[in-house]
């Protein structure tokens, strides 16, 4: 539903789907189940993916890093990250002449 939501959205020109379990190839407990590398990113990607949206979407594999490298270099000016990792991300993001607003 959320994916959905997103998809409507008209002023995006690209969105990257990261999903944190993926490079860690990994499963993760939880008090409610069981989340497998990729499982949650992917279900996320297919909810924006479905209904065909006016954007490309991606789904990353790569490092939290160099996925949010590899968005920066696109040339978008808004990144919305949910990170797993802040003091390496926040690193990155003073040396690439950034700065965290939220």
């Amino acid at each position: 539903m959320y994916g959905q939501s997103i998809a409507k959205l008209n002023q995006i020109q690209k969105l990257i789907v990261y999903d944190k379990l993926t490079s860690k190839g990994i499963s993760c407990q939880y008090a409610w189940g069981e989340r497998h590398p990729n499982e949650t990113g992917q279900l996320l990607f297919d909810s924006i993916k479905q209904p065909n949206p006016n954007f490309v979407v991606e789904f990353s594999q790569n490092s939290e890093v160099d996925t949010l490298q590899a968005a920066l270099a696109s040339g978008y000016p808004l990144i919305i990250h949910i990170y797993s990792d802040i003091q390496q991300v926040l690193k990155f993001i003073r040396q690439a002449g950034f700065r965290r607003i939220l």
